[in-house]
């Protein structure tokens, strides 16, 4: 589930980036290998803010070159609300950013990962199967 608001009994065990890369109308989702927790499902590029990150900012840089093969510059990030998602084995803070691209780029995508890359529609993202809570976070971000 996820909150705009901290509730009050939230205790998170990770802190989290990720990211809406924009290009021409259409977000960015990456597909799941089937082996991987959370296998077959669309999301963005994400992951798990590391010690040496140092900043949520400096976490989204790396996992959006590690996922997607593409340097972005802290310049080109905008940064959206934070919010709270809480999981029945987990609760993290998730960090989310916006990247709007002015051409497509080609995706390389760590195939350890992820398998596929769709460039979609915030509102046809939604007829996909999503990892948990991206649902949430496109009607949130897109006013759907």
């Amino acid at each position: 589930m996820l909150y705009i608001e901290r509730p009050v009994d939230f205790n998170p065990s990770i802190e989290a980036v990720g990211c809406f890369m924009g290009y021409d109308g259409k977000i960015l989702l990456l597909q799941r290998r089937e082996d991987r927790s959370r296998g077959n499902l669309w999301g963005f590029p994400s992951g798990k803010i590391e010690a040496e990150d140092g900043s949520p900012l400096l976490a989204m840089i790396r996992e959006t070159r590690e996922e997607t093969g593409f340097e972005a510059s802290p310049e080109m990030l905008g940064v959206l609300p934070i919010v709270y998602v809480r999981y029945s084995e987990k609760d993290f803070v998730y960090y989310m950013f916006s990247l709007n691209l002015d051409e497509k780029i080609d995706v390389v995508l760590d195939q350890r990962e992820h398998k596929a890359h769709r460039w979609i529609s915030p509102r046809g993202a939604l007829s996909l199967p999503l990892r948990p809570d991206t649902d949430s976070c496109i009607k949130l971000v897109y006013g759907i």
